[in-house]
């Protein structure tokens, strides 16, 4: 009938969808045993929709690329082929102290030029004018007397699919371009996804950090930030090794971020949701200590939701008696963005709170 408006629009149906829906695997344990069951169902479900758990992972070749030092540490560009994988770039830096061995950190960067930023450099590995999102993060670290290795995500700066790379090798252009969508929406069709693949880039930095003598194994911890917070996620839940988590600018419900604007691809997981949401899915990684920081300000991950997020994470902790592990960092009159400080005073004091 002329005149009238009809609303033809999803919304309500995809509303009712997330109402409606009761994830599988929701935290219902009563004692110990069946937080060990959960958690197993847990790790079990991510890794089939991953696309299937890892294997052994083993380095079989590291090459020194290039080597700089600088007043107060080393930085050295390194790469090392996995094995039935492919090879990795990677920034490691290592403090000029007196001492042996170094607490480590593995930061899972997230969208920008891929890890040259968390070094405050550009895509052409030039000194940046003014710092990103990142913060020169990887630099507070060392700074504080970390082992810090930063491997270069998939997707993102020389790990773009050689197309992308070639269009914009020094991401001139657009220095965040990347090639997340176009290699997240093939693995989909065999099944697979891009946080697989990340997370053997992550699993892979702890094995070249596990061989170094000048690491403190029992101090391997792993910082994500925004799209790395993911992977660094899977890395805390799946390998032993990775002693203490930060996850920064990404703890939230999905309803509330990826689900309520356009995200990239690289933050989607088919299923995911019949599962579990996200915040059951970080409170998997207790007992370990993890830090979960939010930035008052940021458009993309609410602090809200990450507020309300957080109390749900925490009653894990509680019910494993371990709340002493768990902690917030809000970063004040911020937008989307990550700070060291509170992160390096955290894992500095993990003797204290293990």
């Amino acid at each position: 009938m002329a005149g009238n408006k009809m609303d033809f629009s999803p919304d309500s149906y995809l509303a009712k969808l997330y109402q409606n829906n009761q994830p599988e695997l929701q935290f219902d344990a009563e004692n110990r045993a069946g937080w060990k069951k959960w958690r197993q169902k847990l790790k079990a479900k991510i890794a089939d929709l991953i696309g299937g758990p890892l294997e052994k992972t083993q380095i079989t070749e590291l090459v020194v690329i290039e080597k700089r030092e600088f007043e107060t540490y080393s930085r050295v560009k390194i790469a090392y082929q996995v094995k039935d994988y492919l090879k990795i770039p990677a920034y490691l830096l290592i403090p000029d102290r007196d001492q042996d061995k170094y607490p480590a950190v593995i930061i899972a960067h997230g969208h920008g030029n891929g890890n040259r930023e968390t070094l405050g450099l550009n895509g052409a590995g030039e000194k940046l004018e003014e710092a990103t999102c990142h913060n020169n993060l990887a630099l507070d670290f060392v700074e504080a007397g970390y082992i810090v290795l930063v491997p270069e995500l998939i997707g993102f700066g020389e790990r773009r699919l050689k197309e992308d790379y070639q269009e914009d090798p020094a991401l001139k252009e657009d220095p965040t371009a990347n090639s997340c969508y176009r290699i997240n929406s093939q693995l989909m069709l065999y099944g697979q996804s891009i946080l697989r693949l990340r997370l053997w880039d992550i699993i892979s930095a702890l094995k070249v950090l596990e061989n170094r003598e000048d690491v403190i194994r029992e101090q391997i911890s792993c910082l994500g930030f925004s799209g790395g917070a993911p992977v660094a996620i899977l890395a805390s839940l799946f390998s032993e090794g990775i002693k203490a988590a930060v996850i920064s600018g990404y703890t939230s419900y999905y309803q509330d971020s990826i689900m309520d604007r356009r995200h990239c691809l690289d933050n989607y997981l088919p299923g995911i949701l019949n599962t579990a949401e996200l915040p059951t899915i970080i409170s998997s990684i207790a007992p370990k200590p993890l830090l979960i920081q939010a930035a008052e300000n940021d458009h993309l991950f609410p602090v809200d939701s990450a507020q309300k997020a957080y109390r749900e994470i925490e009653k894990v902790y509680k019910f494993l008696n371990v709340e002493d592990r768990i902690r917030m960092d809000i970063i004040e009159n911020a937008e989307h963005s990550v700070s060291a400080a509170a992160a390096i005073k955290f894992l500095n004091n993990l003797d204290e709170i293990r």
